[in-house]
């Protein structure tokens, strides 16, 4: 059996993985402008990083959590849509579906991270809701293709 869509499915994978890179970035950027240090040791190591002027913490407790609530909800939802597309890929599903269903998810997700952390409603629901429907709508086409192979 070929597997038209490994490319794609790598290529998707490589996306998440930058995403979330770009994301934990983001939450250092944060921790550091804001002095939210997560322990004794990394307030140490960003001592020379500080601001003597006044800095708006509530923003920056606002932003880490925002931040840390990403990373958790990532954590949830792309592990899962990833191994329902690898088992998509390896039944050998219709490659113009498959990057359909990638692209949708992928841009989704990168739209929800990016309404999530400015908290601009309602793109950031819109954009959790068309990324689950991108993952029930390829479980549901993997779940066709299993029972055809049975």
């Amino acid at each position: 059996m070929e597997y038209q869509l490994m490319p794609e499915w790598v290529l998707l994978c490589a996306a998440m993985l930058i995403k979330s890179v770009v994301q934990s970035m983001l939450q250092v950027w944060v921790r550091i402008r804001y002095q939210l240090y997560a322990t004794g040791e990394d307030k140490k190591l960003f001592f020379y990083f500080r601001k003597k002027n006044n800095v708006d913490m509530e923003s920056g407790e606002e932003a880490l959590s925002r931040y840390s609530k990403l990373w958790q909800n990532d954590l949830e939802g792309i592990p899962l849509f990833l191994l329902i597309a690898l088992g998509y890929t390896l039944l050998g599903g219709h490659p113009g579906w498959g990057l359909m269903y990638f692209s949708v998810f992928a841009i989704a997700r990168t739209s929800y991270a990016i309404c999530y952390v400015k908290g601009v409603q309602p793109g950031r629901g819109i954009s959790w809701d068309i990324g689950l429907i991108a993952t029930l709508a390829l479980t549901i086409h993997s779940a066709v293709i299993a029972i055809q192979l049975i």
